[in-house]
């Protein structure tokens, strides 16, 4: 899967995001602009990544969970693109999906408190150790089958 893919798949649950409630609305119409422009200093977009993670915590649906996918996406692209998959039995897709997987269970419980810095990169990255302990665990089993089929 190309990252260009990846980005756009994130932009468009997005866009498709913004017709969900007028808060939400509200906050990712005015967010993700500003964000695009580098309009905001580095404290407001932890505050602001802050926010849109809190709001996912309270209510786990699928607007929240987008908003704070398109808020993360650069960092979450760049990321993604030092992983290499395992095939035959994990593509690129299988990757990218385990990422935003792992990206919203990050922001679901990784510790947040008050005022917390560098929250895109505190996600980001609890999110690619847990792709990379899975790949490696997959890489494990293979080998290990690989070493049973041998052994036959």
């Amino acid at each position: 899967m190309q990252l260009l893919s990846f980005a756009s798949r994130i932009r468009e649950a997005y866009e498709q995001s913004l017709g969900s409630p007028p808060a939400l609305a509200r906050l990712a119409g005015h967010a993700c602009p500003l964000r695009a422009d580098r309009g905001l200093g580095q404290e407001q977009e932890d505050r602001l990544l802050e926010a849109a993670v809190r709001a996912y915590r309270r209510e786990r649906c699928a607007e929240r969970a987008a908003l704070v996918l398109e808020l993360v996406a650069p960092a979450l692209t760049l990321r993604l693109a030092d992983l290499r998959p395992v095939p035959p039995a994990i593509t690129d897709d299988d990757l990218a999906q385990q990422m935003l997987v792992e990206l919203l269970w990050a922001a679901a419980t990784m510790p947040l408190p008050d005022g917390a810095g560098f929250v895109e990169r505190r996600l980001v990255l609890r999110a690619g150790d847990r792709v990379s302990r899975w790949l490696e665990r997959e890489a494990r089993r293979r080998a290990q089958s690989t070493e049973l089929v041998e052994q036959c």
